[in-house]
């Protein structure tokens, strides 16, 4: 009998794929839309005394596809089942094929749990491939292939299941309607698990963590399987990028049956404004339920001394689409007084501007935006969703009050940025928002994601809540540096004795504790137009490591800051 299927090309917009009828059968099955019976008769060459079948195809193959995807069919066994193999039909003797046995998620293909490879193309005979491993399976599983050229898969003539999909990218799946997929699940029932190690939790890492700053969670893993079992834990932690920051490998850890324990991770993260996934992952030779070896947690990177109200999860975007000089306002506590304001930010869905960014005093309970401390224009995300940062670090140096606004205004159009917001309860009421129509109203509904980072300056005796207008500045240079800076002062303080005890210049490390105390003769020289070196030491003349300072001089009549990096 003439074995070959005749080729026609049927345009379709979604996928291309020939057919040819066939008369004669590939095999006399029993065939159940949702559950195949165990079967009464004879075993077969793939079938033995304690396995069964579950397949939706009628056994007749009249498709077959054009290769270059992936093709998989959804199982769901009515009771636990191990999996052990699959069956496949395809026509056309070629190079190795791919086969897959991945979760189900909401009913589409999930996470690859086995992978193996095999050698297809056995038409009009059945390919028979035995997993690696077996696979335990409570509820739906898929079983997905990639096909070179030849061979190809052969499917049925009738839809029955809607069970069968297919993927050019093996990422996003699309139904495939024009037959089932003659693949097939060989699986046994009434097995023991006998090796499974669970991933159950991770705990005791904040949703928020701080940069510079050492955490210690805990890995909690489960032995679900009946022996006693040896793995390795695996916890990867990678940033949005998918720079790994961590890979850490555990020691072999023993556990009995049905026992539950914990082994700890020490991490520090090291970037600012990050979303880190950690994953927790347990390696057992022979694990017979992969689904459940992995734990994702998600949290998120801070700086010290950032102020915030959100629970750094977005649940609801917000826009302004009218022009009524609308803004948004978030009044933040402060922890001491007086404060150094570094900085700013605001986490966005857009890469369109607000028309300004402002840090503001509080009057009477609102903000005063007509006297802002510094305004920064046209504020704009590089990538959305993101967290844009402004950098208060020449603008404002000290606030020596409890209270400071941040508020930012939308643009004059009716297609503002949409900013992120925490609904989350409870809701911590420090969010406002303004029109001219209403004025300043309390948001109740959610907590804008709007943040600011202070430092409060410990030890700092007085200081002058300041406008821009007053301001001078200090340049250092080189800044950062690794042996020494030239501290030179921009703008001249008129009226100021350099040798008076009016004026004092104190640096500061970012925790806000005074390192460095300039003497007098060094304060003459950071007034005179050379300006004076600092080299990196403190007060005891000891080097200081590397990292963030700042730089305050006051007198009488003004207030300046400036911030230094420090590189050893």
């Amino acid at each position: 009998m003439n074995r070959a299927l005749f080729l026609l090309v049927v345009l379709i917009p979604a996928a291309c794929f020939a057919y040819g009828p066939r008369t004669d059968r590939f095999g006399v099955f029993s065939k159940g839309e949702e559950f195949l019976k165990p079967l009464s008769e004879s075993a077969s060459l793939w079938h033995l005394q304690d396995e069964d079948t579950i397949s939706y195809d009628d056994g007749y193959g009249y498709w077959y596809s054009v290769a270059g995807s992936e093709w998989g069919v959804r199982f769901t066994a009515e009771l636990p089942c191990t999996v052990r193999g699959v069956l496949v039909m395809s026509f056309g003797f070629g190079a190795d094929c791919s086969l897959f046995v991945r979760n189900d998620s909401t009913g589409l293909p999930g996470p690859i749990v086995l992978d193996t490879f095999y050698q297809g193309g056995s038409y009009p005979l059945w390919d028979r491939i035995d997993l690696p491993n077996p696979y335990y399976e409570m509820n739906s599983f898929w079983i997905t292939g990639r096909y070179p050229k030849p061979p190809y898969i052969l499917a049925d003539s009738i839809n029955q299941g809607h069970r069968s999909y297919y993927s050019f990218d093996g990422q996003g799946w699309l139904p495939y309607s024009a037959g089932d997929l003659m693949i097939r699940a060989i699986v046994a029932y009434g097995e023991t698990l006998v090796h499974d190690i669970s991933i159950t939790n991770l705990s005791d890492l904040p949703t928020g963590v701080r940069v510079d700053t050492q955490y210690v969670f805990k890995v909690i893993y489960r032995n679900l399987g009946s022996s006693l079992d040896s793995f390795v834990g695996q916890v990867i932690v990678q940033d949005s990028k998918g720079f790994i920051e961590l890979d850490t490998l555990t020691d072999t850890i023993s556990v009995i049956p049905r026992q539950s324990g914990v082994y700890n991770v020490t991490w520090t993260p090291d970037k600012y404004g990050e979303t880190y996934s950690v994953t927790a992952t347990s390696h057992l030779s022979g694990d017979m339920n992969p689904e459940n070896d992995t734990f994702l947690a998600t949290t998120y990177s801070y700086m010290d001394g950032e102020i915030y109200y959100d629970d750094f999860s977005c649940e609801l975007w917000l826009n302004v689409d009218r022009d009524d000089n609308d803004k948004f306002g978030v009044k933040f506590a402060l922890p001491g007084a007086p404060s150094y304001i570094s900085g700013a930010r605001l986490f966005v869905d857009d890469t369109l501007r607000f028309d300004n960014l402002a840090l503001c005093p509080d009057s009477g309970g609102l903000p005063d935006t007509l006297n802002p401390y510094v305004t920064a224009l046209n504020i704009v995300a590089g990538e959305r969703p993101s967290w844009i940062w402004v950098d208060f670090d020449t603008s404002l140096t000290l606030v020596d009050a409890d209270t400071v606004w941040l508020v930012v205004r939308w643009p004059d159009s009716k297609s503002g940025p949409y900013i992120g917001s925490d609904r989350d309860y409870p809701i911590d009421g420090n969010s406002w928002a303004y029109s001219d129509s209403t004025g300043w109203k309390k948001w109740t509904q959610t907590d804008f994601m709007m943040r600011i980072v202070s430092i409060a300056l410990t030890g700092a005796q007085e200081a002058e809540e300041i406008r821009p207008s007053s301001l001078g500045n200090v340049r250092a240079f080189p800044n950062p540096f690794s042996t020494k800076t030239r501290l030179t002062l921009v703008q001249n303080l008129a009226g100021e004795d350099p040798g008076g005890e009016n004026i004092s210049v104190v640096i500061y490390d970012l925790s806000g504790r005074s390192v460095k105390r300039f003497s007098n003769a060094e304060m003459a020289e950071l007034l005179s137009p050379g300006g004076a070196v600092w080299n990196g030491t403190d007060d005891k003349k000891a080097s200081l490591p590397s990292g963030l300072y700042f730089l305050v001089l006051r007198t009488s009549k003004h207030s300046i800051a400036a911030k230094i990096t420090l590189l050893r």
